[in-house]
């Protein structure tokens, strides 16, 4: 079931440089093309309960276990942060954050 509704995610990496003044500059850097399947984190969610909804209002399922905790995953126009990565049996469990 979960398979049917994978859909291609790109992963981005976050770099952080400062320029000669001092101030923090981020670049993203396309990693690669996954398959994942993203969905608004219900209140009967078990995967991470002991995390506050604060941190993260989305889940993630994925196969690829190189997605790991500060990548985002942008689809649709829609970018999300990974806040946890946590690889149970075939799967990477991710709790995602949406981000501007």
């Amino acid at each position: 079931m979960i398979n049917a509704n994978m859909k291609n995610v790109d992963v981005y990496t976050i770099t952080k440089t400062y320029n000669n003044l001092g101030i923090e500059i981020e670049s993203e850097t396309k990693v690669k093309t996954i398959q994942c399947f993203i969905a608004l984190r219900s209140t009967e969610t078990k995967m991470f309960e002991q995390y506050s909804y604060e941190l993260g209002d989305y889940i993630g399922i994925t196969k690829d276990t190189s997605v790991i905790k500060g990548n985002v995953l942008k689809i649709n126009n829609e970018s999300f942060k990974v806040v946890e990565s946590l690889n149970i049996l075939r799967y990477n469990n991710l709790l995602l954050k949406k981000v501007n």
